[in-house]
């Protein structure tokens, strides 16, 4: 080999290993900020809650009585995006800081759950590959079961999204490995003791709150897949649930992802509606208050205020409005740094009245999909 090929060989090999040295240094980099970072929010927030005894638990339904004679579909209730996806649960890359338990105690009444069938056959909380994080499925619902046991007059709804950690996609799921996630989510249930909390539908009307908490019928369970497995508490998504557009990227999108399917199918007995207020970033674990702390000290308007007020407020009103549907679930990330919770209550504060002339008059859609 002529030196000047070896040569060449040699300056080339030394490139690409300084090359790949300086991505894992930036790699290593990054994720010693973003430790850093999330350490930093942790300092400044409370543990995980001990006891889920609310004060006053045995007056009015979800801590008002206004809400008691108003039906399931009436109300609107902060829910948690991907849940279990919490720092103080040991997800690294996580969706919120502060536990579940801390969730209830504070208000949140409905929560999404990824419920995921391992290699092991067994369930876990973990989103999309249980490898990069998961959350005890079993441990999860025994904190509902206590907390409905302490709470007596509290709803709970879980939305659950089926998955099976990266060996199947989602459509071609043989129908026996459905089979065997919904067996194992009932006995799950079971063994937690919430079968004797699950509402069953047994109409085509929502009862009211009152009537939920008379019959002690107060856990909400709907999910993504039909199976023979199927128990009588666990009602199918598509026949009761709309949900907006979830893949929104910044507030510009947000604003203008005001839109259902407008197919005749998919809009036939939905009831409730899901609002998904969240964007790309909470997946990647970017706290939403820092993202518009960001666009503040930047200038970048598409940054600012996601998860505050007014704005997050009026865009929900609008968006619903629009839609012709009350907003049952304001689903948001980072709900601790969120104004949630007072955009709830705005909405539990209008009469039923008013909420039927600005919410049921409309039966058109701003954008169709």
């Amino acid at each position: 080999m002529p030196a000047c090929v070896a040569e060449y060989a040699t300056r080339m090999v030394w490139n690409a290993a300084c090359f790949w040295r300086t991505v894992l240094l930036m790699i290593f980099v990054l994720a010693v900020c973003y430790m850093s970072y999330v350490g930093g929010e942790l300092l400044f927030m409370p543990g995980c809650v001990e006891s889920l005894q609310l004060p006053n638990s045995t007056r009015g339904c979800n801590g008002d009585v206004a809400l008691c004679n108003r039906t399931y579909s009436e109300v609107c209730y902060a829910t948690m995006h991907n849940a279990y996806a919490t720092t103080q649960n040991g997800i690294v890359v996580a969706q919120h800081r502060v536990c579940i338990r801390s969730a209830l105690v504070h208000g949140i009444r409905s929560f999404m759950l990824d419920v995921h069938l391992t290699s092991q056959n067994g369930l876990k909380l973990c989103h999309v590959s249980c490898a990069t994080g998961a959350v005890s499925l079993a441990t999860t619902l025994e904190t509902f079961r206590e907390f409905l046991e302490l709470n007596p007059r509290e709803i709970v709804t879980l939305h659950l999204e089926l998955g099976y950690n990266m060996r199947f996609d989602e459509k071609d799921v043989p129908d026996a490995e459905t089979v065997r996630l919904k067996t194992l989510l009932v006995a799950a249930y079971a063994d937690a003791g919430l079968v004797r909390y699950g509402f069953e539908m047994r109409t085509y009307h929502w009862p009211t709150l009152e009537a939920m908490v008379l019959a002690n019928t107060r856990l909400v369970t709907f999910s993504k897949a039909r199976s023979s497995a199927d128990a009588p508490w666990d009602l199918h998504t598509d026949a009761f649930v709309s949900q907006t557009p979830w893949d929104n990227t910044d507030i510009k999108q947000l604003r203008a992802n005001c839109a259902l399917p407008s197919l005749v199918w998919y809009l036939q007995g939905r009831s409730v509606l899901v609002f998904n207020h969240f964007t790309t970033l909470g997946a990647a674990g970017v706290n939403m208050a820092s993202t518009s702390a960001l666009g503040d000290a930047l200038g970048i308007d598409a940054l600012r205020g996601i998860n505050r007020s007014p704005w997050m407020e009026e865009r929900l009103t609008t968006c619903a409005k629009c839609l012709g549907m009350f907003p049952n679930f304001i689903a948001v990330d980072f709900w601790q740094s969120s104004d949630v919770m007072q955009v709830v209550a705005a909405f539990n504060a209008v009469p039923l009245t008013a909420r039927a002339v600005c919410f049921q008059q409309n039966n058109s859609f701003c954008v169709s999909l």
